[in-house]
């Protein structure tokens, strides 16, 4: 990913996204980066919860996605960071959380006539 130009249609692309992160946390990646672990993300993390709710209470659109952009960004970073140390991967909490919203469709299945 290091060596790849990125074009302006990559940019929307999630796998681009993962790409960066883990090049950022790899080694000869980004040196702040590679020290990160969980406990020292856990204020940067919680400090992006809070800049999200801001954003939904100033009403501003934009500003959410920015905020949810960066929220995604500590997912992304706590998921590899535990991929590392052999925890779980990115791959894991996707699973979960389709798992999760696949019941609560299959919940609802009747009245939204799946």
């Amino acid at each position: 990913m290091s060596n790849k130009q990125i074009s302006q249609g990559d940019l929307g692309s999630f796998q681009t996204f993962m790409d960066i992160v883990e090049t950022l946390h790899a080694p000869g990646g980004c040196p702040w980066d590679r020290e990160q672990t969980h406990e020292s993300l856990k204020r940067t993390l919680l400090e992006e919860a809070y800049e999200v709710l801001e954003a939904i209470d100033k009403g501003d659109p934009k500003g959410l996605s920015e905020e949810l952009g960066d929220l995604l960004l500590q997912v992304a970073f706590h998921s590899v960071i535990a991929r590392e140390a052999g925890e779980f991967s990115l791959t894991d909490v996707l699973t979960r959380i389709n798992a999760v919203s696949y019941t609560h469709l299959r919940a609802h299945e009747t009245s939204l006539h799946l």
